[in-house]
């Protein structure tokens, strides 16, 4: 018996959401797919049990699978997979994993079908661009959100960090199958759920933030704070699938805006010292979060003002379940010990040198979108204290 595919409302970033891996065999078959380019997170792939399940679905189709994955994506991956996407000429990509595969797949599928070299088309970012293959990305981990964005942080193997977005790199099919994070260690558990935390609170404090992003992040905070630390302790249907759609609206919170700041500084860091992106995320967000409630006319810049933005940290508290941004940080600081993460850089491998070279690498983009103004200086003197 086929399985047809259900009928699902058109989200705000015109994606299709489909509830179960189960239905990847019916989409192929809509689009009559006959070959298949798969980017996947080697170990989640297998672990999540996507691989297995997939299997049958695929049937006869020709079937190249990529999965040169680093955590976070770096530059020669990117190239190395344009040409294998190149060689392969599929109909269709799937992309499993983490953020990492995501994003990954997100800028292979994007760069492969421009006529620019792609080391060069991450430099230049040329304005036209023409759209790829049909993307299905399906997230194992429930925490990054890339399945919803079109953008991706890119880290070169000279240390430069690339910021690359175009409309055309959006998933335009996403599988939301909470049986698929199963597999999640704890530490996981906690590293995917203050990724996709910091992507949502990000989005809300964002100088472009506006109605939809803040609805979006407040649905996610919401799940975040009813699940995560409970999932840190023992997993559950319920937790897991809440974990997976609180992810997902951060992502589409961030669709919005492409808030990257954090995930480029994080992803960064964890380039340098090996310490997974979430858990330097979670320690980046409390210090950022800390610094930004105090915005004041002086230093505010968002051209809304100040009391606008002060506002939106009221809201930031409520879906936290606190009264205040100063109670804001605390309840963060609290959940980072409950999360078993430390609260400095330091405790976790991080040393000065790392911290001087990121504030310095970061893309001017990137600091221009925090609520407030924040320079290499100003960045390297918070994450210096972390130390």
């Amino acid at each position: 018996m086929s399985t047809s595919l259900p009928s699902v409302a058109t989200t705000m970033n015109r994606q299709r959401d489909f509830p179960q891996l189960e239905l990847v065999g019916a989409w192929l078959e809509e689009l009559q797919a006959r070959t298949v380019f798969i980017v996947a997170d080697p170990e989640g792939y297998a672990a999540s049990g996507a691989a297995g399940r997939l299997q049958g679905l695929l049937g006869q189709r020709a079937v190249t699978l990529f999965n040169n994955v680093g955590r976070p994506p770096l530059e020669s991956q990117v190239v190395a997979g344009v040409a294998a996407f190149r060689a392969a000429q599929p109909d269709v990509m799937l992309a499993i994993g983490g953020g990492a595969a995501l994003d990954l797949a997100k800028a292979v599928n994007h760069l492969a079908a421009q006529v620019v070299d792609p080391s060069l088309y991450l430099r230049r970012k040329p304005g036209g661009a023409m759209p790829g293959k049909p993307l299905m990305a399906i997230p194992t981990t429930g925490g990054s959100g890339a399945e919803a964005t079109h953008f991706a942080v890119i880290h070169a193997d000279d240390g430069m960090i690339h910021f690359v977005a175009h409309a055309h790199m959006r998933p335009q099919c996403v599988v939301l199958d909470s049986s698929l994070l199963g597999a999640l260690s704890a530490a996981e558990v906690a590293g995917s759920g203050l990724g996709a935390l910091a992507l949502a609170l990000e989005s809300m404090w964002d100088i472009q933030a506006n109605e939809g992003t803040i609805g979006y992040a407040q649905e996610a905070l919401r799940l975040l704070m009813e699940h995560l630390e409970n999932e840190f302790y023992g997993a559950t249907v319920e937790g897991r699938a809440g974990l997976l759609r609180a992810a997902n609206l951060a992502g589409k919170s961030a669709d919005l805006i492409a808030p990257a700041f954090l995930i480029a500084a994080a992803g960064a860091l964890s380039v340098r010292t090996g310490v997974p992106y979430g858990r330097l995320a979670g320690v980046l967000l409390l210090r950022l979060l800390d610094y930004n409630r105090q915005v004041s006319t002086a230093d505010c810049a968002d051209l809304r003002g100040p009391n606008t933005v002060q506002m939106r940290f009221v809201h930031m508290a409520q879906s936290l379940g606190v009264n205040s941004a100063e109670q804001s940080v605390e309840r963060l600081t609290q959940m980072l010990g409950a999360l078993q993460i430390p609260a400095r850089l330091g405790d976790l491998g991080v040393q000065l040198a790392h911290v001087q070279e990121v504030a310095r690498l970061l893309p001017s983009k990137l600091y221009a979108h925090n609520t407030r103004r924040l320079s290499p200086q100003n960045l390297n003197l918070l994450l210096s204290g972390l130390i």
